[in-house]
């Protein structure tokens, strides 16, 4: 689930994993919650960005902290889905090998409308200026755009998830 996305409730699930794990500390725990939901107030500052997400569909049906953390998520997704500056779709399982990344990726369009790209692995985050670099980024940001299911299919998907972690 993207963080900009994510409830309180889920992130700290998805942080305690990490402590458990031993790859940080609680104290970074508590910094990184504090940062992402920090972050989250860029959401509904004025004038809000123009915010396009293509999540994954594993992102609905990867159960963490189960459906008591699961189930306010999805309802969360699906309230942010409602606001005018905010684009959600679920690009499917079915898409394949036509899905271009398998990581989590962020263009960011500057005023200047020069374009930047932000990918994170595991351990850390990379800033890409790299027109060509970010330019092929954006075509395939485009594509998966486009074969992903509109808003109004993604949010059905989502609320068939949620329904079924209701049950």
């Amino acid at each position: 689930m993207p963080g900009l996305l994510q409830t309180p409730e889920y992130a700290q699930v998805e942080l305690a994993a990490g402590v458990s794990r031993g790859n940080i500390s609680t104290e970074q725990a508590a910094e990184r919650l504090s940062f992402r939901l920090a972050r989250q107030a860029a959401i509904t500052r004025q004038p809000a960005p123009m915010i396009h997400v293509v999540m994954d569909e594993s992102a609905l049906r990867w159960q963490v902290g189960g459906p008591a953390v699961m189930v306010p998520q999805l309802r969360r997704v699906e309230e942010l889905a409602g606001l005018p500056n905010m684009i959600i779709q679920v690009a499917p399982f079915s898409l394949g090998a036509r899905r271009p990344f398998h990581h989590s990726l962020t263009l960011l369009t500057l005023p200047n409308r020069m374009q930047i790209g932000y990918v994170e692995d595991m351990k850390q985050g990379h800033l890409e200026r790299d027109i060509p670099t970010v330019r092929e980024w954006s075509r395939d940001c485009a594509r998966l755009q486009a074969d992903a299911p509109s808003v109004a299919d993604s949010m059905a998907t989502v609320r068939a998830v949620r329904k079924e972690l209701e049950q």
